[in-house]
């Protein structure tokens, strides 16, 4: 539930949004782990998400600061079950 709850405040706010206003559309993750890469073209495993949302990538800012090793588990734990 925790990761769940990290993901509505952190994460969905772009990666679902319909009516964003970014230069590039964020990727939905819905299936993340799924596929043997990631929307970046990086292998679709635990560390590189966790790099991802740590230290961001493109227009995704990093949250490594903002959030501590137990929450970024915690999303990357709920990005397994969507």
């Amino acid at each position: 539930m925790q990761g769940k709850q990290l993901y509505e405040s952190y994460c969905s706010q772009c990666h679902e949004a319909t009516d964003i206003q970014l230069p590039t559309k964020p990727p939905k993750l819905d299936g993340l782990f799924h596929k043997p890469t990631l929307p970046s073209g990086a292998p679709a495993t635990d560390d590189q998400v966790r790099k991802t949302i740590g230290e961001g990538r493109g227009i995704m800012p990093p949250f490594g600061a903002a959030l501590k090793r137990d929450d970024v588990d915690a999303i990357v734990a709920y990005l397994h079950t969507r």
